[in-house]
């Protein structure tokens, strides 16, 4: 093997794993952030899976970190505005994601810089070429993994359990038209 198929294939492999890291934390995202959004918006479970589908299947990620975001201040002003830098955070992923997923990534040829990508892509019909370190976009990766972590154990567990609480209590004070028709006839000794 030369010193270019040696150096083209030590960096692909990094493209690979980098780019690989970025798109399944992405992924992983994705279904946090609907999940996060039919929680705060919808009572019910049916209608929070039907409305997930939707969701999962037919918006950008783009509009999923807008839709949670506006859901969650809908939904509790105090939970947004703790959980506000997550979503600062999101919005960075996504650029980066973005980056990952929309360009032709290369390394350095002439140097043979293995910390050296360049992201190739298009910008308003003009060709844009990115130069970034390997070694930076590694870096990111924690960052935007608390962030995701934070409002999977910090705010999904509140979510439900706000929403599942809610749900039986109301049931309690506000019984349903078959339990008020059950009692109703139990008093008049019909259906015993």
């Amino acid at each position: 093997m030369t010193a270019d198929q040696l150096f083209d294939f030590r960096i692909r492999t990094e493209i690979s794993k980098v780019r690989g890291a970025y798109l399944d934390m992405c992924a992983d995202l994705e279904f946090l952030l609907v999940d996060i959004t039919c929680m705060c918006l919808l009572k019910h479970e049916s209608e929070r899976n039907y409305i997930k589908e939707i969701l999962v299947s037919n918006s950008m990620l783009s509009n999923k970190i807008k839709f949670a975001k506006k859901a969650l201040g809908l939904y509790n002003k105090e939970y947004l505005e703790r959980h506000l830098d997550c979503f600062t955070a999101f919005n960075e992923l996504k650029e980066w994601r973005n980056k990952f997923s929309h360009s032709r990534i290369e390394g350095d040829n002439e140097k043979k810089d293995l910390d050296v990508l360049l992201f190739i892509s298009y910008k308003d019909g003009e060709l844009d070429e990115d130069k970034q370190s390997l070694r930076a976009c590694y870096t990111k990766l924690p960052k935007y993994s608390a962030a995701i972590y934070k409002l999977t154990i910090d705010l999904i567990p509140m979510l439900y359990t706000e929403r599942y609480y809610s749900r039986y209590s109301n049931m309690l004070q506000f019984p349903s038209n078959r339990v008020k028709a059950h009692w109703h006839n139990s008093q008049l000794g019909i259906n015993q």
